[in-house]
């Protein structure tokens, strides 16, 4: 059981969370914009599947992963991964204060920062990252990375990093990067990431 102290130390911490503003939010920029990410990769098994957010990472094939602390009164729906842009820096669309990160490791795995830290692996990148609007002609964007000589995005088999069968994780083709991970390049299937604009108020407290 957690004392006293422990749990009024933790709900006068979030009680101070919610009073802030200090938080990471392209939001404020007028140019940012929300979107969920789908997977476009004709006659394969990730095409038009939802990306969602899990274990800081991006997956197909896994549902989003969130939280909501009990103190909150009313807790965003965390059922589904938006991701926030502006000016080539992206943050998951949360209401955590601090924020969370989006950034592509050094292997090219797209991931997001824990929330409450701003650590983020060395040799990272977080700015290179592009929204392109839907056409006249078309409902859905598009997500892409340029950082690091980066050549669009690659959808490999999370089973052979220990994950379970049917999921792939997303990496970007990272300029030098013959293998993934300790998944070989060649198994990998490169994409496209469309994306459909939420119009929700925030996503989620936390993705987790």
């Amino acid at each position: 059981m957690y004392p006293v102290t422990l749990l009024l130390t933790s709900f006068l911490s979030v009680t101070a969370a919610l009073a802030s503003s200090s938080h990471l939010s392209p939001r404020a920029d007028s140019t940012a914009v929300s979107f969920s990410l789908i997977a476009a990769r004709s006659t394969s098994p990730i095409h038009l599947r939802a990306i969602n957010a899990s274990d800081y990472g991006f997956y197909i094939g896994q549902s989003t992963s969130s939280y909501c602390p009990f103190q909150i009164q009313t807790c965003p729906p965390g059922n589904q991964t938006v991701i926030t842009i502006s000016n080539g820096s992206a943050i998951m669309d949360v209401e955590v204060p601090g924020g969370q990160q989006v950034y592509v490791s050094m292997t090219g795995a797209l991931s997001y920062t824990p929330p409450h830290s701003t650590w983020i692996p060395p040799n990272s990148t977080t700015i290179g990252f592009e929204y392109t609007p839907p056409d006249s002609n078309f409902t859905l964007g598009a997500f892409s990375f340029h950082g690091d000589g980066a050549n669009g995005f690659l959808a490999c088999p999370f089973e052979a990093e220990g994950g379970p069968k049917g999921v792939w994780r997303v990496y970007a083709d990272v300029k030098g990067v013959s293998d993934v991970g300790i998944r070989k390049r060649a198994d990998c299937l490169p994409f496209a990431a469309l994306t459909t604009k939420f119009r929700g108020t925030v996503a989620a407290w936390e993705y987790t």
